[in-house]
């Protein structure tokens, strides 16, 4: 063969090759290509493009350096088992796949990432593996927010009353040994607040009752907004009823609290026990009626169902 029309090949190759590097250089997502060996046993990473460093902060070196060249090595091991156990899912289907998991980045950052790949087999027992990685990090942190606004009453930022009734049913049946009192709680008189004062101002009371309620519980109790001027406390896991009789007293005390901007206000409080009732429907029927006989007996007091 011609000397010279295998050198001209040669280098047209080697042009072509660059121009190829530089154009998956310049792509947004993180690409890397790693060969995998079926005799030895280990992978040489034989390409990863500016983005896959931009993503996970390594470059080649480091890589191979401090990660022993193995990119799997980034994974959270809390997504790995998942991770491993998708990849040999889809592989057994054919020789794509695509995964989602959280990696480290090399100052420590956690993000996710969406990982394509294809599989191919070459001469000699070798794997080969070419991979895209996405950071998809901003998009999972905007589906958070969009869970938290589901499951949030958008004015009072406590649980809506969907998230609350299914957080309280949840936490009744699964430690359905221990001692639970839910607490209905209900602004006297609002629509006098509104027609008086606007609705601009009755949103303030809204607001400031649920400031209350999140301050007066703990973390492990549920606090929601389950009706217009309606809110619901489920108290977990009390030693003594007495304790919830303390609760109720300090709340009917702060919502008496004068605050600049608002008109005073009250609230009125039924309250029922788990002990009594048979599941989270009879408990929240049987506070709601202790409630209304709250308001019935003048108000600003609560009253404590009976069976």
């Amino acid at each position: 063969m011609d000397e010279k029309f295998v050198c001209d090949r040669d280098a047209k190759l080697k042009i072509q090759e660059n121009n190829i590097r530089n154009m998956l250089d310049r792509m947004q997502g993180g690409i890397i290509l790693c060969n995998f060996s079926l005799l030895t046993q280990s992978s040489v990473i034989e390409y990863l493009n500016q983005g896959w460093t931009e993503i996970t902060g390594y470059t080649l070196d480091q890589l191979e350096e401090e990660k022993n060249g193995n990119p799997q090595a980034l994974i959270l091991p809390e997504d790995k088992k998942f991770a491993d156990e998708q990849y040999a899912a889809q592989m057994a289907c054919g020789n794509t796949y695509e995964l989602m998991y959280q990696i480290t980045r090399r100052n420590g950052d956690i993000r996710w990432v969406i990982d394509k790949g294809v599989v191919s087999s070459l001469p000699n027992g070798i794997m080969q593996n070419l991979s895209v990685v996405t950071d998809i990090t901003s998009l999972k942190q905007q589906e958070e927010a969009m869970k938290v606004l589901a499951q949030q009453d958008q004015l009072t930022e406590v649980n809506n009353k969907n998230t609350f009734n299914t957080v309280a049913k949840k936490i009744l049946e699964r430690q359905s040994d221990k001692l639970h009192a839910l607490l209905m709680i209900d602004v006297d008189d609002f629509k006098d607040v509104n027609d008086s004062f606007g609705h601009a101002i009755g949103d303030s009371v809204l607001e400031n009752v649920a400031s209350h309620l999140k301050e007066s519980f703990r973390s492990c109790d549920v606090v929601g907004r389950v009706g217009g001027d309606e809110f619901a406390v489920l108290i977990t896991d009390i030693p003594n009823e007495s304790i919830v009789i303390k609760k109720a007293e300090h709340v009917e005390y702060v919502m008496n609290e004068k605050v600049v901007g608002i008109p005073s206000f009250t609230v009125s409080i039924g309250i029922a026990y788990s002990k009594d009732y048979n599941g989270f429907d009879e408990l929240f029927v049987a506070s709601d009626k202790a409630l209304y006989s709250a308001k019935k007996k003048g108000k600003n007091q609560f009253q404590i169902a009976s069976k």
